[in-house]
């Protein structure tokens, strides 16, 4: 019935709207902005992504939704992590992964890990250890972003992000809800931390801990109108259709807001 059902390896690659289908669908930034996010922003594979290792030409930056299930009257839901940054926009832990920590998958993750421990205070258990060294955490997508690098521009360089997600218990959620202002960058980098709900509305029942978010034009929608720091809205649009979560008409409705790529 969902999207990832039909089309698990475009996991990803789903954000990145055709010109075709984006010109069909309102957007909120301006024609001029449009403009230049259809013609800087592209999808690469983790393997392309770690040929391009010039920390001169190159800035590479990895984030997280960290998230966790829940039942309410056989309802099953999940909340998502998010954070206020210290610019006032909106997005998710992590930040800058080092040069050297740019040589494999693994070193990815670790550098992502210790970013969160730095912002929000999250520290991977060490039993969550396995050989491949993801520690649980899911690659959901890597964009690059070539704004940056617009002609007459003196030091060209690109931006290329990459997001993960990783489940966690309940009590870790809520640990992390509570002790996020011990981090070492709080309140410099991170003002704050809350959670949404990843909930399809036809799911929100009355009498459930849902019920209020199918209100007002579901809170999902209303949610993706806010700043984003980046990339952010098409990290999280990524995450929900990794999750199956969503109806493939709730997704529609999400569409506009995200930034279009080649």
């Amino acid at each position: 019935m969902l999207l990832a059902t039909f089309f698990p390896k475009l996991i990803g690659f789903r954000a990145c709207i055709p010109r075709t289908l984006s010109a069909t669908l309102s957007s909120s930034s301006s024609d001029s902005t449009t403009s230049l996010n259809e013609t800087s922003l592209r999808s690469l594979t983790l393997d392309e992504a770690l040929k391009l290792t010039d920390p001169s030409r190159n800035v590479h930056a990895a984030h997280c939704l960290l998230y966790y299930k829940t039942v309410d009257d056989d309802v099953e839901g999940m909340f998502g992590l998010c954070q206020v940054r210290f610019d006032g926009q909106l997005g998710f832990p992590g930040g800058i992964i080092e040069p050297e920590e740019l040589d494999s998958v693994s070193a990815i993750v670790a550098g992502l890990q210790r970013e969160l421990k730095e912002e929000i205070n999250f520290a991977v258990k060490a039993s969550e250890s396995d050989p491949d060294g993801s520690n649980g955490f899911s690659h959901i997508s890597t964009y690059i972003d070539d704004s940056l690098n617009q002609p007459g521009t003196s030091s060209p360089r690109v931006n290329i992000y990459h997001f993960f997600m990783k489940q966690i218990s309940e009590q870790e959620f809520k640990h992390c809800e509570v002790t996020h202002s011990q981090s070492i960058h709080f309140p410099s980098e991170s003002l704050g931390i809350f959670r949404i709900p990843l909930i399809d509305p036809s799911n929100c029942r009355d009498k459930t801990i849902f019920r209020y978010y199918k209100k007002r034009g579901s809170f999902l929608v209303n949610f993706f109108k806010h700043y984003f720091a980046g990339i952010g809205k098409n990290q999280l649009y990524d995450s929900l259709v990794y999750l199956d979560c969503l109806t493939p008409d709730y997704l529609a409705q999400l569409e506009p807001y995200i930034r279009k790529c080649i």
